[in-house]
């Protein structure tokens, strides 16, 4: 058994309380995010994020990973394998009580899985259809907007997405 990288088109999608979708904030194929069957190394060759051009995502709403795979793969695994997921979202963090901005890099910790896709014994990724990986839900009195102000402008506000599933 080896492992294989998800390939196809990723989004970063706005979703509201109510989980309906406000917004795609940024969609790109996988090759952008990473090359190969490798968790990214160079930050300066992933794609950034413009802060200006995110929009505001509120308390409550959710900063949602979809993913459209090019072609159909059939899992192999007893176990969670998240642990082969590699992501990187920066984004600024606000206190809406305080006015106090900070930046933040979310990883695969930070995110809930309830309701997504999750990796199985035997699961079928068909291609040509949209899967939620999992979700960020912005915390009360606060929200958030993808991207960082610029400190460095060659590592600073890249997005690193990279998935792989065991297969045989």
């Amino acid at each position: 058994m080896g492992n294989t990288q998800m390939v196809g088109k990723f989004r970063l999608v706005h979703y509201d309380y109510n989980d309906t979708a406000l917004a795609v904030l940024t969609e790109k194929h996988a090759y952008e995010f990473a090359k190969g069957n490798t968790a990214p190394t160079d930050r300066q060759t992933q794609p950034s994020i413009n802060i200006n051009d995110s929009t505001i995502i509120k308390e409550d709403d959710k900063l949602v990973v979809l993913v459209n795979l090019d072609d159909n793969i059939t899992e192999h695994s007893t176990s969670s394998l998240r642990s082969l997921w590699t992501w990187q979202i920066p984004i600024t963090f606000k206190n809406e009580r305080t006015g106090n901005k900070f930046k933040k890099t979310l990883s695969v910790n930070d995110f809930s899985f309830t309701g997504a896709e999750a990796p199985a014994n035997s699961k079928a990724w068909v291609s040509g259809k949209w899967y939620m990986l999992g979700y960020y839900q912005v915390p009360a009195q606060s929200s958030i907007k993808l991207g960082h102000t610029i400190q460095d402008v060659r590592v600073d506000s890249k997005i690193i997405l990279h998935q792989a599933l065991t297969t045989s």
